[in-house]
């Protein structure tokens, strides 16, 4: 007797449960829609951060790192873009890579 009154005892509860879940879900889609959107950056003109770049290189001291320049800059640019910009102005021999960097530990740069 036991066993087959137990589908009726669940039973009443699935309404229930059902309501619950879906005010959670209506409650998630609330709070995704009530999120602000991210910020978009600025995109720089191109050859801005080369001059900007080749600009603070001059003003840092003789053995300097990547925080170096991005505190002269006054903004950090895209990581990838800033390394390209670097590697340009390592060609042009305005600057040599004195010892690699490895993890955490930044690559520092001289002067030439």
């Amino acid at each position: 007797m036991r066993h087959r009154s137990a589908p009726w005892i669940w039973s009443g509860c699935r309404p229930e449960i059902r309501l619950r879940s879906w005010l959670l879900r209506l409650e998630c889609r609330w709070r995704q829609a009530a999120a602000p959107a991210p910020a978009k950056k600025k995109r720089l003109p191109n050859g801005k951060l080369y001059e900007d770049v080749c600009a603070a290189v001059e003003r840092c001291p003789e053995r300097f790192d990547c925080g170096d320049v991005c505190r002269l800059l006054g903004y950090e640019p895209n990581r990838g873009n800033l390394y390209r910009v670097l590697q340009e102005l390592i060609a042009e021999e305005l600057f040599a890579v004195e010892a690699r960097g490895e993890g955490t530990i930044p690559t520092k740069y001289r002067k030439l």
